[in-house]
């Protein structure tokens, strides 16, 4: 009996353990319920955003938020992507109307994503260190460029929902697969290819050169386009279009 109400014990212990696992990692159920509402088809209701408390609450959230509570690599990603989408909905509903993320005054800040304004954590982030001294730099990997959303219809769509630690890398494939029908065009026949400038941008997370871009790139692209790239990428000529800053705003 003794030995039987130690193990009894132990387990009991070790339930309530992993319901403080659960219970610690982070919750992003606000930011989905803000996305349901207020993005349809990649696109944003802010004039509803702007009077919108919720945003406000889980900015509060990611300001307070304990990062040695974050344990995965997925949940770590998924929380950063979060907070820069979430912010830059914020940048927009701060200074909207305005017709480009563009048109928002920075002052002696070189651009928009210099603004600190991002608060995570009990410190204060502007948006390009986020994407650049956060996401790039401690979690690589180039299918980010296709879940961060810089609020202009040449990014990649805005999900209408949060991403998550578990369907994170099922997201961002989404996104991947999204964006390539979207944003880029091919031509099978002439093998040529107009690409997004976010594979010009930020060239060096998608490969040394560019066949191995277009290699990268190829799972996203629909059967016959792949099959061609995979064959001989080399045979492709790209060029790159220019970006549309205009707002991702909801007609």
């Amino acid at each position: 009996m003794k030995i039987y109400g130690t193990t009894l014990l132990a387990s009991f212990y070790c339930l309530l353990l992993t319901a403080e696992v659960a219970l610690a990692k982070f919750d992003h159920s606000l930011f989905d319920e803000i996305l349901k509402t207020h993005v349809k088809s990649g696109l944003v209701n802010y004039v509803a955003l702007k009077e919108d408390k919720r945003l406000e609450n889980y900015l509060a959230l990611l300001s307070e938020a304990d990062l040695a509570l974050l344990d995965t690599r997925e949940e770590k990603m998924a929380f950063w992507i979060n907070a820069y989408n979430a912010y830059t909905l914020k940048l927009i509903v701060a200074h909207y109307p305005t017709a480009s993320i563009l048109d928002i005054p920075h002052k002696k800040y070189e651009s928009p994503w210099e603004i600190p304004l991002a608060k995570v954590a009990g410190q204060t982030h502007t948006l390009d260190h986020i994407e650049n001294g956060i996401l790039r730099v401690k979690f690589p990997d180039s299918r980010i460029h296709y879940a961060l959303v810089c609020a202009a219809r040449s990014c990649p769509q805005l999900r209408s929902e949060a991403y998550t630690e578990e369907r994170l890398y099922d997201q961002m494939n989404e996104q991947g697969t999204w964006f390539m029908e979207n944003r880029n065009s091919f031509d099978l026949k002439t093998r040529t290819m107009n690409l997004s400038k976010v594979f010009e941008w930020y060239a060096v997370d998608f490969g040394e050169d560019a066949s191995e871009t277009l290699r990268t790139i190829a799972p996203f692209t629909n059967p016959s386009i792949r099959e061609s790239i995979e064959k001989n990428s080399k045979a492709w000529k790209i060029t790159f279009s220019e970006w549309d800053w205009r707002l991702n705003l909801q007609n």
